[in-house]
């Protein structure tokens, strides 16, 4: 019931492995979507979005009605964005979820967080401990 509007370019798009991701989307790993804060609209259903603080660099905003994530919004001024998790992305005719799978924008670049992991992911990307801007890797 609440819809969004996302112009491009993805900033990025990453796995983030925090505690908080895996424990909102009751999984090990998120794959999220990153955009210029600018980029993003609610085009419909803003009375029915809550946020919170989830921590002091990240607001949370989700549906009110069903709980679902519909994106987040970073509070770092070194570096601002908000992001979308790819699964909240309408795929559901053949051809949407296609040029998902093919779009090379989509495709994670990096994992973040990846301390915090529940399951390792060998996959050649490369590992922050937090976010990139802090330049601290960990070995796959």
């Amino acid at each position: 019931s609440i819809s969004i509007d996302l112009s491009k370019p993805v900033l990025f798009s990453v796995y983030c492995h925090c505690t908080i991701c895996q424990r909102i989307n009751g999984a090990p790993v998120a794959h999220l979507l990153a955009f210029a804060p600018d980029m993003l609209k609610v085009t419909s259903g803003q009375a029915k979005l809550v946020g919170y603080n989830s921590s002091k660099s990240m607001i949370r905003h989700s549906c009110s009605v069903c709980s679902s994530s519909v994106y987040n919004e970073s509070l770092l001024d070194e570096f601002p964005f908000v992001d979308v998790p790819s699964t909240i992305l309408e795929r559901e005719n053949e051809e949407r979820k296609n040029a998902f799978l093919k779009d090379e924008r989509f495709k994670p670049q990096y994992h973040i967080f990846y301390p915090e992991r529940v399951i390792d992911m060998k996959d050649g990307l490369t590992k922050y401990k937090t976010f990139p801007f802090e330049e601290e890797t960990v070995e796959e």
